[in-house]
C-alpha cells in the first residue's frame, strides 16, 4: 500500500503488487525471494502556461531476504532479518501545449538500476496448516545507482507535487506490506 504525496483519492494502492517465495531452512531460519512492481501516473493542467503535463513512474524490484523466526504463540510468529535489493526504474514526464498545434514543449524520460540493502520485521498468523496471513515492515536503502537511459530535451521542470523538484526515485523506501501465504 503506497500512501503519501502521490496518492490519489481513487487509487490508494497505486498499482503496487508483489509475489514472494519463502522457504524454511530449519525451525527458526527462512530464506525468501520477492518480486514487486509499482506504477503511478498523473495528468494535470498548468493553467498559467496553458499546458497539459503527464507523468508516469514505475519500477520492478527483486530482493532476497534471510530472516529468523521467533514464536510468539501457537499460531503467531515474528520474523526479522535483512537482505539485498535490485530495482529497475522508469520515469517519464511530458508537457504539451493546450492550444493548437498540440506541441510537446518538453519531455524527460529516464531509466535507472539500483542496488541496495534492507531490513525487515513482520508478523505471520497461521490459522491452519495451509494458510498464513502476514504483514511486513521493510526499510530499504539503495546504495548504488546507474542511469542507463536518460533523455532530457529542453529544460528542468517541476514535479507534479506542484513546485517541488523531481526527486524520483528516492534512495530510501519504507514499505508496509500485507499478504496471504499458501503453505505447501
Amino acid at each position: 500500500m503506497n500512501i503519501g504525496q502521490y496518492r490519489t483519492a481513487s487509487n490508494i494502492f497505486l498499482e503496487s503488487y508483489g509475489l514472494q517465495y519463502q522457504r524454511k531452512l530449519n525451525k527458526t531460519q527462512l530464506l525468501a525471494v520477492n518480486l514487486s512492481a509499482y506504477s503511478n501516473w498523473c495528468n494535470w493542467i498548468n493553467d498559467a502556461e496553458s499546458e497539459l503535463i503527464r507523468s508516469n513512474r514505475s519500477y520492478l524490484a527483486l530482493s532476497g531476504t534471510f530472516s529468523n523466526s521467533k514464536v510468539l504463540s501457537k499460531k503467531i510468529d515474528m520474523l526479522y532479518g535483512g537482505g539485498i535489493d535490485f530495482r529497475v526504474i522508469s520515469y517519464v514526464v511530458d508537457s504539451f501545449m493546450l492550444t493548437s498545434p498540440f506541441v510537446n514543449i518538453y519531455s524527460y524520460d529516464g531509466q535507472q538500476s539500483q542496488l541496495g540493502a534492507h531490513g525487515q520485521v513482520g508478523l505471520s498468523y497461521t490459522p491452519n496448516k495451509w494458510l498464513s496471513l502476514y504483514t511486513q515492515f521493510i526499510a530499504t536503502a539503495y546504495l548504488f545507482s546507474n542511469n542507463f537511459g536518460t533523455n532530457w530535451y529542453t529544460q528542468a521542470f517541476d514535479d507534479f507535487t506542484y513546485k517541488k523538484d523531481f526527486k524520483f526515485p528516492s534512495r530510501f523506501d519504507l514499505s508496509l506490506r500485507f499478504g496471504v501465504g499458501i503453505n505447501f
